[in-house]
Parts: structure tokens; sequence; C-alpha cells
């Protein structure tokens, strides 16, 4: 079914339960009958005038204009009338080792592309969560954040130039927590388990084709199953006919040009952010059900890339912030 027909579906619905709620609020053959502007048109002795026993007419000409504005509206207006499913948006952002690098701690040597740290930001769409986040990115409408730093890490330090300055950048959304690589898994499985209480779970990130390596290479599987309908940012945000993905920072000032900067390159933030410029491009990317009755993803749109081939990849991503 297409998105024309799924639209025009939730239209009909739309009109049938519009014309319902119009049929309840007439006034039934009962309250007609003693409806004091009536007693004036019998007599004590006189029977009541029969066609008010007669059910309501359905208003035809409400019905066939309600289906023409419907038929009419556009793919916001249509998210106005028929309610989201209920989403839990994951979006995740990842920093890793430039070089090899040994943790002294353990003797073990961390080949470059471990993940040192990882952002998880989390929303809860639904109701109106998803619009209060859009429309502010400070609200808490629906949204934790949690930002997970790698002892094993502690001592370690990039030698890539652009990124040495986001090492002394904090996490801006609360408390990091400083926990071991191994633990990191069990974490983020039970947190996954725990949000699909509220919702299917669906993974965000930007360039993020090449994160499921990364946390590979971590032994962080937690997220695998959620790859393939993940949602990537620069994807939906790419301009029609190119192959050019923006950046994390240029989709964020884009939205708002007054938003400071300096938040860069802490996996936490970068999440946070994410998450933002997923929620302000949310209505674009849904479409009406096949049962007309919620607001779906849209899979007919480019909603993520292929994955990229080499992990050398993962530094060009680096200007993807």
């Amino acid at each position: 079914m297409g998105a024309g027909q799924r639209r025009r579906r939730a239209a009909e619905a739309a009109t049938a339960a519009l014309v319902s709620a119009s049929a309840l609020s007439s006034p039934s053959p009962a309250e007609s009958m003693f409806d004091s502007s009536n007693t004036g048109s019998t007599s004590a002795t006189s029977s009541p005038d029969m066609t008010l026993l007669s059910p309501p007419e359905t208003p035809s000409v409400l019905v066939d204009e309600l289906s023409k504005n419907l038929e009419s509206t556009s793919i916001n207006e249509v998210n106005d009338m028929v309610p989201a499913k209920p989403y839990v948006f994951i979006a995740i952002d990842l920093e890793a080792n430039t070089h090899d690098y040994t943790c002294f701690a353990n003797n073990k040597t961390y080949t470059r592309g471990t993940p040192t740290q990882i952002g998880i930001s989390i929303l809860r769409a639904n109701g109106n969560n998803a619009a209060l986040f859009a429309s502010d990115p400070n609200s808490p409408a629906g949204t934790t954040y949690r930002h997970l730093k790698f002892k094993e890490f502690a001592k370690y330090r990039t030698r890539i130039g652009k990124l040495k300055g986001g090492e002394k950048v904090e996490f801006l959304y609360g408390n990091t927590e400083v926990v071991p690589l191994a633990r990191a898994n069990t974490l983020i499985t039970k947190l996954i388990e725990d949000e699909r209480r509220h919702g299917e779970v669906v993974l965000v990130g930007h360039a993020i084709q090449n994160d499921l390596k990364i946390l590979g290479m971590g032994g962080i599987t937690a997220f695998d199953a959620l790859f393939p309908e993940a949602v990537d940012t620069q994807a939906i945000h790419l301009s029609p006919g190119s192959k050019q993905g923006r950046s994390l920072i240029n989709l964020v000032l884009g939205y708002d040009s007054a938003i400071e900067t300096g938040w860069q390159h802490n996996a936490g933030n970068d999440a946070a952010w994410t998450l933002w410029v997923m929620a302000k491009k949310l209505p674009d990317i849904l479409t009406v059900s096949e049962s007309g009755k919620e607001m779906v993803l849209d899979n007919s749109k480019t909603l993520r890339f292929a994955p990229r081939a080499l992990l050398d990849d993962y530094y060009y991503d680096m200007d993807d912030l």
C-alpha cells in the first residue's frame, strides 16, 4: 500500500470518527421528545410528531466536506490526527582509540578502533514527548542520558590533534560513569530490555554505519539486532541527489544557530544532539500504517546507509562531527 493510499485510509477513518461523534452529539429521539422547544407544537391531547422518533439523518454534506479536507491534508497534518506508534529511540555515539594502546593496569593491548567511551541518549516518544523535545532540546520530556567511559582507557590520550580538545570536554547531561569495558554489554542489554516496556526500540546514530564493527571490537554486541533498522541522522537529512552527508554540528546549527558549541567529541554530548536532530526530522520520516491507526517509520525513505567496508572509515567519520 502506497503512502497516498495509507493517507486516504487514515482520512476515511478520521472522517468516520468525526461523523460518529457528530451523530452522538445530536439529540436522541427521547431527548427530542422532551425538548422544551417542541412542546409548543403539540396540545395536551394531541400525539407528538412522529418524525421526532426517527433517527437523525447523517449529515452527508458534512461527510463530503470532511472527506475533501482530509484528502487534501499534508503528512504533517495527518500526524496531528493519527497518533504515532510508541517508539523508544536510543541514540548512540562512540569515541575509539586512534592508535594501539596498552593498559598497564591489566597489561592488555587494545587494537586501534576499540571504543573508549559511549554516549547513550533515550527518547520515549509516546504522547507529546517527541514534539516537546524537538521544540526545546532542554526539555526533560521522555529523555534520559548516559555516558560510559571505560576505565581501561583512563590514561589514554589521542594523537589526533582535532580530537585532543574533546578529551577535556565534560558530559553536560548528567554524571559520567566509569566502568570496565567488559561490563558494558551487560549494562546495555539491561537498558534495552527495560526500554522495550515503553515501546519499540529503534537505534539512532550519526554516520552510524561503521559503529557495529567498532562496538564488536570492544565485545559490545547488545545493539547488534537493532542495526538493520537503525536510523542514521546523516541519511535522513541527505539532500536530494547528494551523496555527501552533513556534519552533526552543521545539522544542529541549521536548526538553531543560537546553540552554543564546544560540546563535540564527548560521546555523551554527541549522542544527546544526535537524538535531538532526529526528533526535529521525525515528522518527515513517518507515514500512516497499513491499518490507518498509527504513524510508523517510513522505510520507503532513506533512513540509513549501507555499512562501510573499512574500519579506517571511522577516522573519516571524525569529519562528520
